[in-house]
């Protein structure tokens, strides 16, 4: 994926510089844009990406939270991550799903993975206009914007060494897809029963946010329809995550205590619904 956004950092430099004047650079933007929307070398790695860490969600509450509810396995668990996408979709279909549930599972992430990329190249396309009229403002040229893109002084998010918005998107669609498969396993029946409580757990650190550093250590029954509308994430590069507790975890004060924080809108519902919210 790096490889393939230096490609196309300087094929838009080159349009850029053979432009006859500034309307036919913007529009020339426009269609860069729109030939890389549809873009695999993109899509596919967010597809992989997230479509693993929801079966690795679902995994960690079936196996280390809640190992009862899962089927026996023969030797150690593999390193689920690190296996090649086509093995370690059949490894979890073996262990753990039915191939219709995994094949929406699959259908909905290739969905998602284009969405995010169409959105990644026209949120980049509206940052490279700006530019480009900031620059002629302050008296520079097609060309001077040209050899900026080239030289990565212009910042537009998908320079190889910093491809600073490329990483927003894949690690926000990867912690989605996370919190969606630990979702989806926290709410069957056989995890409610084992694990009737649940907790809000951030990182700790000196980077946790407004929205979620009053819900540190929230605690509510596992039946409470409160908690499924702040299950993580709640914004963009959340790192925090909601656990299930069994019947000596739960503390009536954590129970009692009242949270008011609201979830970034984008994020604004239970994560098994990640599918059907729009991508902002």
């Amino acid at each position: 994926m790096v490889a393939a956004l230096g490609d196309m950092r300087q094929e838009l430099a080159a349009l850029i510089a053979g432009s006859n004047d500034p309307g036919q650079a913007q529009t020339r933007i426009t269609e860069w844009a729109q030939r890389h929307a549809g873009s695999d070398a993109i899509a596919l790695p967010i597809f992989r990406a997230t479509a693993l860490s929801d079966m690795a969600g679902q995994m960690f509450v079936r196996l280390i939270e809640v190992p009862e509810t899962a089927r026996s396995l023969d030797g150690e668990t593999p390193a689920f991550l690190r296996m090649p996408f086509r093995e370690a979709v059949e490894w979890f279909i073996d262990h753990f799903g039915d191939d219709d549930a995994v094949r929406r599972l699959l259908d909905g992430y290739r969905r998602r993975s284009d969405e995010a990329t169409a959105l990644l190249f026209q949120r980049v396309a509206e940052r490279a206009r700006d530019e480009l009229q900031r620059t002629l403002e302050e008296g520079g040229t097609l060309d001077d914007f040209a050899a900026a893109i080239e030289a990565e002084t212009t910042r537009l998010g998908i320079e190889p060494a910093r491809p600073a918005y490329v990483e927003t998107v894949f690690r926000s669609q990867v912690q989605g897809a996370y919190g969606a498969g630990r979702y989806k396993q926290m709410t069957t029946p056989a995890v409610m029963a084992a694990r009737p409580g649940v907790e809000y757990r951030t990182i700790g650190d000196n980077r946790v946010c407004s929205i979620c550093a009053p819900m540190d250590g929230k605690q509510w029954h596992i039946t409470d329809a409160a908690w499924r509308r702040v299950a993580p994430p709640n914004h963009f590069n959340d790192r925090c995550s909601m656990v299930t507790l069994d019947e000596d975890e739960m503390d009536s004060a954590a129970l009692r205590r009242r949270v008011t924080s609201e979830p970034d809108p984008a994020f604004d519902g239970p994560p098994d619904g990640l599918m059907e919210r729009t991508i902002a």
